[in-house]
């Protein structure tokens, strides 16, 4: 029979057999490779980290360095906080916008355009569509999507400097006709055959081809001394015209009695010295001339 050895000693266990011999015991651990027990259920092995916690110092995978569970990071340095932007180089999140993106039209980053409000400015000021125009052309090139903001401002600016410019030189237009064809007693020269508009008691000759038909041809341009001016009279008017036309055209004078009449006009009530008195012929029915009366 074999006995166990004492608890604690080395000695190989004894066999009673009769040869005396003994059985070997089973080789010990040595100190320096301990035994591992197994883990009770739920919990890691030492040296293990947990489930879902890093091994301090390797990098995490979302990005940024985590510290080891239950120690604070070094000073200066913060973890990244929960919406953080990513570093160089990396994807935002689904959601987020790196900074400095546009974020849409209200994105104050964007700035509105000087050039499209000053299109808009110069769009609403008299005679000053041409620039409106220009400028709102280049506010157009530097606004949109990806541009600075005042888009609209450019266009109304390009609409209302264009209609202004039209409106502009269609009245500058007006203005040079008017000047140029209407009769004055400055611009009144005999021999000038005119059309006449009366508007509320007031008379105003326009220029007009005497080869085409007219109203009135001006036989004279009288200027009124000052005791003409003191005595004026409508009738005192026409007596000074028929003395003109006898004077300049007496056969005109003569051979028109009846068929046309003298018509004198001056463009002051009460003239002072010095205004002038314009004095046209024109045919009594009232219809008009057609073809030139003066030699």
């Amino acid at each position: 029979m074999t006995l166990p050895p004492y608890p604690g000693s080395n000695e190989p266990e004894k066999d009673d057999n009769e040869g005396g011999e003994t059985t070997p015991t089973p080789e010990q651990p040595s100190p320096e490779q301990p035994t591992r027990q197994p883990s009770p259920y739920g919990q890691q092995p030492y040296g293990q980290q947990p489930y879902g916690q890093q091994p301090p110092g390797q990098p995490s995978p979302y990005g940024a360095q985590q510290p080891p569970y239950g120690q604070q990071p070094p000073y200066g340095e913060q973890p990244p906080a929960y919406g953080q932007q990513p570093g160089y180089g990396q994807q935002p999140a689904y959601g987020q916008q790196p900074y400095g993106a546009w974020q849409g039209g209200n994105d104050p980053n964007r700035g509105t355009s000087g050039v499209a409000i000053a299109s808009f400015v110069l769009a609403l000021t008299c005679c000053l569509g041409i620039p409106a125009i220009i400028c709102g052309i280049i506010g157009i090139r530097k606004t949109g999507p990806n541009g600075q903001k005042g888009r609209w401002m450019a266009v109304t600016g390009i609409v209302l400097g264009a209609l202004g410019t039209l409106i502009a030189g269609g009245v500058i237009a007006s203005g040079v006709w008017v000047f140029n064809n209407s009769v004055s007693e400055d611009s009144a020269k005999a021999g000038m055959c005119v059309n006449i508009d009366e508007e509320d008691d007031e008379v105003l000759l326009w220029k007009k081809d005497c080869s085409d038909g007219h109203d009135a041809e001006i036989f004279g341009v009288h200027t009124l001394s000052a005791d003409e001016a003191a005595s004026y009279t409508t009738a005192s008017g026409g007596t000074i015209c028929a003395r003109l036309l006898s004077e300049d055209q007496p056969e005109l004078y003569e051979s028109g009695a009846g068929e046309y009449r003298l018509v004198h006009l001056t463009y002051e009530t009460d003239p002072d010295e010095g205004d002038k008195l314009v004095c046209y012929i024109e045919r009594a029915d009232g219809d008009q001339l057609q073809e030139k009366l003066l030699d």
